[in-house]
């Protein structure tokens, strides 16, 4: 069995040794906060599961709201932190995939991205949330529902 470390929480340390009663105990008591917080050692208790294999945890874990996209003092995500195909099905399966996507596309790809991310953050602030809102409100909700509604009403009258 592997060993617990002292500046890691209980809830940690079940997670690490795969102890189902006392992680599902925790777990029922838990804010989501307290379920994707970094321990000192830098990781989170999904970091430990997945990186010993936890399938069990792991599954339990984003059952109740834990983050894969949350990178620990390595860097890494909890996807990355695992040898197991298994739990990486699992983590590609919770609505995290499109971030592991990111991870592993070619670089000048990433770059792409990372300016995208930077131009819409830049935006965000100076222009604020009732901007973008009222940008996605007038450039695309009501230009896919004025599509959509059409060929509704068409389907409806056959």
């Amino acid at each position: 069995m592997k060993s617990t470390t002292p500046e890691t929480s209980d809830f940690y340390n079940a997670c690490l040794i795969s102890d189902i009663p006392r992680v599902k105990y925790y777990l029922a008591r838990m804010t989501i906060d307290e379920i994707n917080r970094i321990e000192r050692n830098g990781s989170t208790a999904l970091h430990t599961a997945a990186y010993h294999d936890n399938a069990a945890v792991v599954y339990l874990l984003l059952r109740r709201g834990a983050l894969g996209s949350i990178k620990n003092r390595h860097d890494l995500t909890p996807f990355e932190e695992t040898t197991s195909s298994y739990i990486k099905q699992i983590l590609s399966n919770t609505g995290n995939a499109a971030w592991v996507e990111w991870t592993f596309v070619d670089p000048p790809t990433q770059e792409t991205k990372y300016m995208f991310d930077s131009a819409l953050k830049d935006t965000f602030l100076r222009m604020g949330l009732s901007f973008i809102l009222d940008y996605l409100l007038n450039y695309y909700a009501r230009r896919y529902i004025a599509q959509a509604l059409p060929m509704s009403i068409q389907k409806i009258e056959q």
